[in-house]
């Protein structure tokens, strides 16, 4: 077999002319010569100009595209294949790189129909000519060359009975009895040339492949043995086949790979029609996923391409739920072309099995695909992290979306099928459509890469002897989905998903945030049960809180009964006590409304966190912010929030309800119109609804009846204080925070602040100041170890009496600049301004006594209960404004930090007891004071009764 240089027909050898002798005699056409023929580019359309198979052409022809060719030495080439043992001869060539051959004409009728059989795939002489990469030689490389070894083995057989024939055959003069064997001689030696001219086609073929396709052979090779580390643009077909595991990263983050399963590429080729006389565009004639933000970014990324070559297209799916049913939602990709070589590792979607981390990652994508599965129903969880933002950009704005990323810390609701219909309900372009578009439809392949025209029309129209090897990938998507369960779509209950489906699915569940009162989308990987400890961390607060047993007892019943969930098995019963209200009308009453009332920080918030561990259901606290202010707004806002507190089985807490219960008046239309929606809305709620206010005088008397049991919360007395103070001492000593504390100067300073106070109210600190003052006296304590030089060489940061004190200075301030404003420095402004305006009476004596904490029902009051408070009104009336106590002593006491905080520990014990004598001699002179004012206040009654 011969291979040659580019040849054209004037370089053929052509018969000799005509005598006057031969003028009767035709001689028989010479046969088509066996071999490659490269054409020059330029020259390509003066050798193949016909649409047919020509025999005056060699069996095949190639040709480079224009300004081509691949970057590898011919030195190299030749010397790879003379390591491979191949033995066939390379003829040099004038260029020091590879020859790179764009097309290839199978001139032979027999390479045709051979090509047809093998492939299964229609080969015309119509169109004849296959493009770079040569898909099909590729693909059926091996079937090509075992046809070869059948051949050449045929071929011996057939020379050796050939050989046979000869030595037997008759010689001349033999009767006519031997003509018949003649015959049979002569039929044999036409099938051995016909078999052996066969041959020597199909050993061209493969010296084509195994010679100018060597390139696209070795990378195939690579990606067989799993060694292949760095690819260029052209050969990426070979790394994405249909069913192949491939994965995406985002920002570098782990927990949020998303594996794909490949199901159709296409592109990545060069393109010959760069004048567009295809009529095709890239972007206009295909089909895209208007909700898809993968696809706008395809669309964006084709308009912005070159002419040269075709994107790289991957169509994939990955397997998504809504909460109800699991099947495949597409996702679209696009490469753009590149120069040189890339690193496996470095494209945007990733090959798993060219991926170092190989098992860890599956295991890992796996884990995550259980973690979704038992998250698909409905689950309070806890969450600590980043949540994923997931957005839609496109050019018409009122289309766009975006689910914002946010901090969160706490607990949860996973909902996927709810969070789903609200953010349909919320976006209108939001969507979690699954199967369909390129699942039904895989992305069309672009006509210009394979429609290299003629110079001239054909009956009006462009033409191209361009086989359309597009067919080729879709026989292998075929292949893959026939093979494949995953493009089905199944409910999600009682499914269970073998290891390489689970590893399909998302990385992000939908759900509510209740501390933000937000949806988001959570990270599967981020969100974790509530552990035991956690649980008993929890009902550790439960008995922190500071409430009588009986109140306590009262709360769990109610709340208990009321969430209760009916036991397996007593169906009947559980439907009769679900059904049972006690009100007439059915569907009304059936809910549990408690209101807590009483002065700010003492509890009441709390008191709903704690029931709703206690009963071990989440607690979704809601604000007027997050309801509105409209009535038509208040309805659909409050309706969805008592939806999902009913499917949640959660305890709602209404915090600063004052705002919806206020009393109704004549004229205002608005605030009337909420205060009905709101009646209404607890009149049908079935579920718990704790409210809270410090502005239970504002209420409007209709909520009164409605309400099942109130709470009244007097302010801190000192015993709940000091345990406040403690508590938080504690909390932070064994919190793990590296810092120490002063923790008897700190017990002493409470102390002092309490009796320091005595006589001015308003600067007591409840249980929300307090905590307030730990944090700010922490913010101190670090500021002075690590931004102030660390004075005092300590080995960590020290919470001292100190900073508490500037905190108390600060606070002091202000306390007092109110007082200043209303007059009143001998008793609580706050609450004296709240029994002003009629808003609640701390404190009243009414309220307590032998029976303490009132609770009221809707049966009467719960007796025996211990008295929180002190009824600082009980305090003489007309005291004269306290010297001693006020915030100049705070500021006295700071400018003698220094000195207190460089002595040694008997002299702070010194200095404590010299504060000490000095608060007891302070107290005599105002004792002094007081008993002069009544003195004289005796002395001139008695000149009025004279």
């Amino acid at each position: 077999m011969e291979t040659s240089s580019t040849e054209s027909k004037a370089d053929q050898p052509q018969p000799a002319s005509s005598t006057p002798s031969d003028d009767k005699t035709t001689k028989p056409a010479p046969p088509q010569e066996i071999k490659i023929t490269r054409v020059p580019p330029e020259n390509w359309r003066e050798v193949k100009k016909k649409r047919l198979v020509d025999p005056e052409q060699s069996i095949l022809l190639t040709s480079s595209k224009g300004g081509s060719s691949l970057v590898l030495r011919h030195a190299q080439r030749k010397r790879q294949i003379s390591m491979s043992g191949t033995g066939h001869s390379i003829e040099p060539l004038e260029s020091d790189h590879q020859y790179a051959p764009y097309r290839l004409a199978i001139n032979s009728k027999f390479l045709l129909n051979f090509l047809e059989a093998c492939t299964s795939t229609l080969f015309t002489e119509e169109q004849n000519v296959l493009v770079r990469p040569f898909k099909y030689l590729v693909e059926f490389e091996s079937d090509i060359k075992n046809f070869l070894q059948l051949t050449e083995t045929l071929c011996e057989q057939v020379e050796q009975q050939m050989n046979r024939f000869a030595e037997s055959s008759p010689g001349p003069g033999v009767d006519m009895q031997h003509q018949a064997v003649q015959q049979d001689f002569e039929r044999a030696k036409a099938e051995a040339a016909q078999a052996k001219r066969e041959r020597d086609e199909l050993r061209c073929l493969v010296e084509f492949m195994t010679c100018d396709m060597r390139d696209i052979f070795d990378i195939k090779r690579q990606i067989m043995s799993r060694t292949l580390e760095e690819i260029a643009f052209e050969h990426l077909w070979q790394l994405y086949k249909p069913g192949d595991l491939v994965y995406r990263n985002f920002h570098d983050d782990p927990s949020r790979r998303q594996a794909y399963r490949v199901l159709h590429v296409t592109g990545g080729r060069v393109c010959f029609d760069t004048k567009k006389m295809s009529y095709f565009d890239p972007v206009s004639d295909r089909a895209w996923e208007t909700e898809s933000d993968d696809d706008r970014k395809c669309r964006d990324t084709m308009k912005r391409s070159g002419m040269q070559m075709t994107n790289f297209i991957i169509d994939c799916f990955y397997l998504e739920s809504d909460g109800v049913r699991l099947a495949p939602r597409p996702k679209r990709f696009t490469i753009t072309p590149y120069t040189g070589t890339r690193p496996i590792t470095s494209l945007a979607l990733r090959p798993l099995q060219f991926d170092p981390q190989k098992e860890t990652i599956e295991k890992e994508l796996v884990a995550r695909g259980a973690r979704f599965m038992q998250l698909a129903h409905r689950k309070h969880m806890m969450y600590h992290g980043t949540t994923i933002e997931e957005a839609r950009h496109s050019q018409y704005k009122y289309r766009n979306y975006r689910i914002e990323a946010i901090e969160i810390h706490g607990e949860v609701i996973v909902d996927q099928e709810a969070g789903v219909m609200h953010f349909q309900d919320e976006y209108s372009s939001f969507s979690l459509r699954t199967g369909g578009g390129i699942i039904i439809a895989h992305t069309e392949a672009d006509r210009r890469e394979v429609s290299d025209f003629f110079p001239q029309k054909t009956d009006g129209d462009w033409v191209t002897d361009v086989m359309d090897d597009s067919i080729f990938e879709e026989y292998r998507q075929s292949e893959y989905v026939m093979t494949t369960d995953l493009l089905t779509t199944r409910t999600i209950a009682g499914t269970d998903l073998p290891d390489d489906q689970l590893l399909l699915l998302p990385p992000r569940v939908y759900g509510y945030s209740l501390l933000d009162r937000r949806w988001v989308a959570f990270n599967v990987s981020l969100l974790r049960d509530i552990s035991p400890e956690d649980s008993q961390r929890k009902r550790n607060k439960m008995e922190e809180l500071v409430l009588p047993n009986e109140h306590k007892m009262v709360l769990q019943a109610l709340i208990t009964n009321q969430v209760r969930i009916p036991h397996p098995g007593s169906s009947d019963h559980a439907y009769v006590q679900e059904q049972f209200s006690m009100d007439v009308v059915p569907a009304k009453g059936k809910g549990l409304i408690i209101l807590l009332h009483g002065a700010p920080g003492v509890g009441k918030t709390s008191t709903a966190e704690c029931i709703a561990i206690e009963l071990n259901r989440p607690l979704l606290p809601i604000t007027c912010g997050h309801i509105g202010t409209t009535a038509l707004e208040a309805e659909v806002k409050l309706e969805e929030f008592c939806k999902l507190a009913h499917r949640w089985r959660c305890v709602l807490l209404l915090d600063e309800a004052d705002v919806f219960l206020a009393k109704r008046e004549r004229g205002d239309v608005k605030r009337n119109s909420l205060v009905s929606v709101f009646l209404r809305v607890l009149e049908y709620f079935s579920g718990v609804i704790i409210l809270t206010t410090n502005r239970v005088g504002e209420f409007d008397e209709a909520f009164r009846s409605r309400i099942h049991v109130c709470l009244y919360y007097p302010k801190l007395e000192e015993r709940q204080t000091k345990e406040i103070w403690e508590k938080n001492i504690q909390r932070i000593k064994y919190s793990g925070l590296n810092i120490d504390l002063e923790e008897k100067k700190i017990r002493k300073f409470a102390d002092n602040h309490w009796r320091q106070n005595l006589e001015r109210p308003t600067r007591r600190w409840n249980g929300r100041q307090i905590k307030n003052a730990f944090q700010t006296a922490i913010a101190l304590a670090n500021w002075d170890y690590y931004d102030n030089g660390n004075i005092e060489k300590l080995d960590r940061p020290l919470l001292k009496a100190k900073h508490f004190r500037h905190v108390a200075q600060i606070t002091a301030h202000f306390d007092d600049y109110i007082s200043d404003i209303y007059g009143t420095h001998d008793e609580d402004t706050y609450g004296f301004l709240a029994a002003r305006d009629s808003l609640r009476m701390d404190n009243n004596k009414d309220m307590f006594g032998s029976r303490g904490m009132m609770a009221e029902g809707s049966g009467g009051f719960t007796r025996g209960i211990v008295r929180r408070g002190t009824d600082f009104r009980s305090q003489p009336v007309n005291s004269p404004k306290p010297q001693g106590p006020g915030y100049d002593r705070y500021e006295s006491e700071s400018n003698d930090e220094s000195t207190e905080d460089g002595g040694s520990e008997e002299s702070d014990t010194a200095e404590d007891d010299d504060e000490d004598k000095a608060n007891q001699i302070k107290k005599l002179e105002l004792e002094l004071e007081l008993a002069k004012l009544k003195g004289k206040q005796g002395s001139s009654k008695g000149h009025k009764k004279r």
